[in-house]
């Protein structure tokens, strides 16, 4: 299992340890199942959590609560945060020797807007083609500039060997299996969005007891 998230889980099936799994699509659904995701593997080994971005993209208390649920512990997490490309090529390359379990949510935030970004997308491949001999790699992308296609360009594209676009239709999420050896490609299965803790139109406030103490 890779989620914790049954539904999403049982879509996937076995996943062999060296390949790189990409979960793109809509940003909410794709926020929160990197929440859990991140719980849920720190129940087995260490967690490399890679925020590419400016500001936020990681929710404590949640991390917190579902690694409780789920049977995890955050002591297992590490967590660094990158702010340009060469920052996260190099908090990846920290990670030649590391074992257990890497996500990097938004790995294409800071490439280029022109040509060239895709040459900077092409290096970030590289170095997570070279770390999946030893790391479980999961990734949160969005989608392309260019369409509903996931960024990073063809090079990525072909070095990714699960794609998973995540999909919002009123009260239910959808997943769509877009790239899967063999005959599970193009599966497709749907879930009620109150299924997912963190859902809802109140999930950005928080009880002033989370904000004085992550154990309460």
């Amino acid at each position: 299992m890779i989620t914790g998230i049954s539904i999403i889980d049982d879509a996937l099936g076995p996943v062999p340890r060296h390949w790189m799994i990409e979960f793109y699509g809509d940003d909410r659904i794709v926020d929160l199942v990197m929440h859990y995701t991140v719980a849920f593997r720190s129940r087995y080994d260490t967690v490399y959590l890679v925020i590419n971005t400016d500001f936020g993209g990681l929710d404590p208390y949640l991390v917190s609560r579902l690694a409780r649920r789920l049977g995890g512990s955050i002591d297992n997490i590490m967590v660094s945060r990158a702010f340009r490309v060469n920052d996260l090529i190099g908090v990846l390359e920290t990670l030649e020797n590391a074992s257990g379990t890497l996500v990097v949510k938004y790995p294409f935030t800071f490439i280029a807007q022109s040509i060239r970004g895709y040459c900077e997308a092409t290096r970030i491949v590289g170095v997570l083609r070279r770390l999946s001999g030893g790391l479980r790699i999961v990734l949160f992308n969005t989608r392309s500039r260019l369409g509903r296609i996931a960024e990073g360009g063809k090079y990525h594209s072909h070095s990714v060997h699960v794609l998973v676009e995540l999909r919002r239709r009123g009260d239910r999420g959808y997943l769509y299996l877009r790239k899967y050896p063999g005959p599970r490609e193009g599966i497709c299965s749907s879930f009620p969005l109150e299924l997912l803790e963190g859902w809802g139109p109140w999930g950005v406030q928080r009880r002033l007891t989370e904000w004085l103490s992550i154990g309460s």
